[in-house]
């Protein structure tokens, strides 16, 4: 098989992408650094694309990025680091922290190669826009989500029947729908939380932004996630134009509940209590104001349902 038939044909051949995410890592080892061209120019039509595939297959990829740092290309280098390198596993951070550390003496990669460090010594989690292959792991972390938060809200039988594929389809239409923005939490390369905000496909009382989904697993609490998450729906919906959001909250959720209202949220509404505690919600509303220097005490992380 000549594995470099499979490399885009031109800058918006995504399907070839999604093509060389099915090659075996041995495969993919044979054109890596021609994927790792693709991060010289941030505006290239398949940057983003071709950053999930490296991460995806980052345990072949290790030497042909020392190589591309042997180059004289320090922008090539600056996004390297900004936006692969820093979500790899911390293993294999590890195997680049030379060159990381070298980085530190260049004026024009100081910056980046810091955020690198902290990010993998430090265990300090990436909030990032989610890519093309996040729905599978996000469909992962939902059902760690309703194990951990909602088991005792949820009835069994729901949590027993959880679909998979159901909330990866749903992800997956977030991701690609250009009204809302999806983003996740990542550490160490694995997914543990997520964020999603935009226009409601139901709008309630007359509101058509909302903060659909805000969840965290439990080992990336209680580090100002949740408000830096609330904090970026409110400025991506204040950038569309709009200065309010709704969003829903299940009524057993007592923390979360406490959460939103430090964060200035009100009450708009809440449903009757119904045997089955998944359903009934409290229905909030966010005027977003433009404060300075917020005070990050009482950040504490909980979960929309």
């Amino acid at each position: 098989m000549n594995v470099r038939e499979y490399l885009p044909k031109n800058e918006y051949d995504y399907q070839s992408i999604i093509r060389l995410s099915e090659l075996s890592d041995t495969d993919f080892r044979k054109i890596a650094f021609d994927v790792l061209e693709y991060l010289k120019d941030d505006e290239h039509p398949l940057f983003h694309l071709a950053v999930d595939l490296l991460v995806l297959h980052q345990d072949v990829i290790i030497s042909e990025t020392k190589k591309a740092f042997g180059q004289n290309d320090q922008n090539w280098k600056r996004n390297l680091l900004d936006s692969l390198i820093i979500r790899l596993s911390k293993q294999n951070k590890a195997k680049l922290k030379p060159l990381i550390t070298k980085s530190l003496n260049v004026p024009q990669l100081k910056e980046s190669a810091t955020e690198c460090l902290e990010s993998c010594f430090n265990g300090r989690p990436l909030i990032r826009p989610a890519g093309l292959f996040d729905a599978n792991k996000l469909a992962d972390v939902k059902l760690q989500i309703w194990l951990e938060t909602f088991k005792d809200i949820y009835p069994a039988e729901k949590i027993n029947n959880y679909n998979h594929k159901k909330y990866e389809d749903y992800f997956n239409r977030q991701i690609d729908n250009p009204e809302v923005s999806l983003y996740v939490v990542e550490k160490d390369s694995e997914l543990c939380g997520y964020m999603c905000c935009g226009t409601a496909e139901k709008p309630y009382e007359g509101i058509s932004q909302e903060l659909s989904q805000l969840n965290l697993l439990k080992n990336v609490q209680k580090q100002h996630l949740g408000r830096k998450l609330f904090e970026l729906a409110a400025r991506i919906i204040e950038f569309k134009g709009y200065d309010e959001f709704c969003f829903c909250c299940n009524k057993y959720n007592y923390d979360a509940q406490k959460f939103y209202e430090r964060m200035g949220a009100t009450v708009m509404a809440e449903d009757e209590d119904n045997q089955d505690r998944s359903l009934p919600q409290i229905h909030y509303h966010f005027q977003i104001k433009k404060k300075e220097g917020q005070n990050e005490e009482n950040s504490d992380n909980y979960q929309i349902s």
